[in-house]
Formats: C-alpha cells, structure tokens, sequence
C-alpha cells in the first residue's frame, strides 16, 4: 500500500512538473523570443549555482539522515536545526557578496547592467529558496509523500501563475522578477503546509545546532557540489559563447532543444530515481547488480529512443505547439541532441548503479571530466560547423562520458 502511494504521489508530482515546464516553454516563446529566453536562462543556471553555495547541496544529507533519525526525536531536531542554521549562514556571505559585486556579474552575465536590480533582489529572496527547499527535504525524508506533494504542486500552480502573468505585462523584466520574487512564496506555501507539525514547532535553530552532525553533511555535500555545479556552469558558459559569437537569438534557439531534452527526459529521471535506484541500492552481490543494470538497458534504453525517435519525427510540430516560428532555426539542433540524450540515458543507468555501491569519487571525478570536455568540444566544433557543433559536443562527450563510466563499471563488477 505504502508503494503504491509513492507511485501515485511520484506521478502527480511529474505531471506537475511536465504542464508547467510546457506552458512557461509557450509563455516565454510568445513573449520573451529566442533573445528573452537566452537571457532568462542566464538568470535561471546562475541562481541555481548561488543556491548550491547557499545550502541547497546538503538536502541529500539532510533527506538521509532525517530518514535514519526518524524515530529519535531529539536527533532528528538537531539535523534539522544544523541544517537550516548552516543554509542561513551560507546564505547570507552569498547575498552579501552578491549585493556587492552586482553590476561587475550583470555586466559579464547579460552584457549590460539593466538587469543589476534583479541581481540585488535575489540576492534578498535567496535564503527563501534554500529554506523551501531543505523544509521539503524534511518532508521527504519523514516518507510525508502527501504533504511534500501537495507542498510542491500548490507552490507550482501558484508561481505558474504569476511567471504568466508578469512576462505577458512586462516581458523579459517581468519574467525575471516573477522569478527571483516565487521563493518567498514557495517557502510562505511550504511553511503553511508544515507549521502544525511538531518538529517546525519545536525548532530552535541555533540551540539544536549540532557541529558533529555538520561533519556529516559536509561528507555528502561536498562530493555532490561538484556535481551540481558543472551542469549550470558548464550552460552559463557555453550560452555566454554562443551569444558572443553568434548572437543572443542563437543562444536562445540552442536553449529552446535543451528545454524540450530536459522535459521528455524527466519522466526517465523520475522513474529511475522511484525504482532503479532503490532496487540497486538493496542489492548485495555484483552479479545482481550487473542483472539489474542489463535490466536497466533492456527497458530504460528502448523507451528512451522511442521517445526521442518521436520527437525527432515531430519535432516541426514540436517547436510550433511549444515555442514559436521564431525558433525553427533550432530544428537542425535535434539530431545531435536527441542521439545525446540516448547516451545520457545510458550513462545514468551506470551512474546509478555506482552510486547504488557508494563509488562517489569516479562519479565526481567524471562528472567534471565530462563538463571540461564538453565545453572544450563545443567551441571547437562550433568553429567548424556553426552552432550544430554546441549539439555535437553534448553528444560526442556523453558518449566518452558513458564509455568512461561504463569501463570503470565493467572492471569493478567483474575484478
């Protein structure tokens, strides 16, 4: 009974976060242009990289050992109380330094400073993000799938709305402010949703501040810093490229195909995260695991290429029902992208696996590896063949990333 509440509180919560990635994709095709979302983008990876230095990383560790102090009280209140004091101190050096430097990280982000405002008022609205986000961390570690649910679709619903509305009054300004401004309230939707539970009751942050349990969530978050911050960096710096040597609507044509790889591939994501993960976890033996992961290929693999053979075949209509005509010079894009994305699948399903047997250090060593060569690709073969090489390069490194990861994978299970 209980799995199957997971199931169905999982698929709410992916076809939340499927309508709302379609209908931002449609509001800001219509009102921002290929230009506008370039520049949103820009905004987007960047929050996401202050985030991770405010805290956001230790949700992992907080999610694990909310989870194993689930029955101790006192324990629990403490991870929770470190938790949330380490994200308030992180936060407030980022917000600082941010208020400080500005107009130098407007200027090399957008080019311009019209947009140093918005900077400032994130730097206000950060902590919001982090607190909503460590707070529903809780939830899920607590196994409370119907309020960490709910918490999360009610946040969405009502911040669709106002991302809606803003950047059809005021275009690309309004879509940037809708978005530093949601996580004040996310976090005001999130804390109604918790604030009859005992724990936030209970909470004293500062007196339930535990250093030895601050150890302990830096062994899991650093290792997954560097993960979660080759990704936007990597984009950061790959569209500040394309906007300076092709143009900012070239930026936003490449960002247009990210968008639509990240939205298919998150029903992939999603199921691996409920059911492939927890299965390789639980297993003891290699010879298991190695059936788990020809498992993994045998479903994953062919659902994954059927949904980007799909989109490949469509992707005329595609571009058209999601964004606008202005963005049909993406179309020559997919090619490379989706045969990307059947690599990506491909090394996930090893990641996973290694993960599952706690090899932490090659996955962090590859995952950088794969962002250098990424980056490095991308410049040099969109020298040679125009912006088609930005695709090219995502397909050619996650297919090192993939030999790389399954090499390694192959000698461990079988050594």
């Amino acid at each position: 009974m209980a799995a199957i509440k997971s199931l169905f509180f999982a698929g709410i919560k992916t076809v939340s976060q499927l309508v709302n990635g379609f209908v931002l994709a449609k509001v800001f095709a219509i009102y921002l242009g290929p230009v506008g979302l370039a520049l949103f983008s820009q905004l987007q990876n960047f929050i996401q990289i202050l985030q991770n230095f405010s805290g956001i990383v230790i949700q992992n560790g907080t999610i694990k050992y909310v989870a194993e102090y689930h029955n101790n009280a006192d324990n629990k209140q403490r991870i929770i109380a470190t938790s949330l004091t380490l994200a308030a101190i992180c936060s407030l050096i980022i917000s600082i330094l941010l208020i400080i430097f500005s107009k130098q990280i407007t200027v090399h982000l957008f080019k311009n400073v019209h947009y140093q405002a918005i900077l400032i008022i994130s730097a206000l609205t950060i902590i919001f993000s982090v607190y909503n986000t460590l707070i529903q961390s809780v939830l899920n570690g607590e196994g409370d799938n119907k309020t960490y649910t709910m918490s999360i679709c009610v946040g969405m619903l009502l911040t669709l709305s106002i991302n809606c509305l803003l950047a059809y009054c005021f275009q690309l300004q309004g879509a940037m402010y809708a978005f530093v401004l949601n996580p004040i309230l996310l976090f005001c939707i999130t804390l109604a949703f918790v604030w009859k539970k005992t724990w936030i009751r209970t909470l004293s942050l500062f007196r339930q501040f535990d250093y030895s349990l601050l150890k302990k969530l830096a062994i899991i978050a650093l290792p997954s810093l560097a993960t979660t911050m080759s990704v936007p960096i990597t984009q950061l710096l790959l569209r500040n490229y394309i906007a300076i040597h092709f143009s900012w609507e070239a930026a936003g044509w490449w960002q247009s195909i990210s968008r639509i790889s990240d939205m298919y591939l998150l029903l992939i994501s999603n199921a691996l995260m409920l059911y492939y993960l927890p299965k390789l976890s639980a297993l003891t033996t290699n010879k298991q695991v190695k059936q788990a992961i020809k498992h993994g290929f045998q479903f994953f693999l062919p659902l994954a290429a059927i949904l980007a053979v799909g989109i490949f075949i469509f992707k005329h209509e595609i571009i058209f029902i999601l964004f606008t005509p202005s963005f049909f010079s993406a179309l020559p894009l997919f090619k490379y992208q989706l045969l990307g994305d059947l690599f990506k699948v491909c090394s996930w399903l090893i990641s996973y696996a290694l993960f599952g047997r706690a090899m932490t250090n090659i996955l962090l060593f590859t995952e950088i590896l794969f962002a250098i060569i990424y980056y490095a690709l991308a410049v040099t073969l969109s020298n040679r063949y125009g912006l088609s090489g930005v695709p090219m390069a995502f397909m050619v490194s996650y297919a090192v990333y993939f030999l790389t990861l399954g090499s390694y994978c192959y000698y461990r299970l079988n050594r």
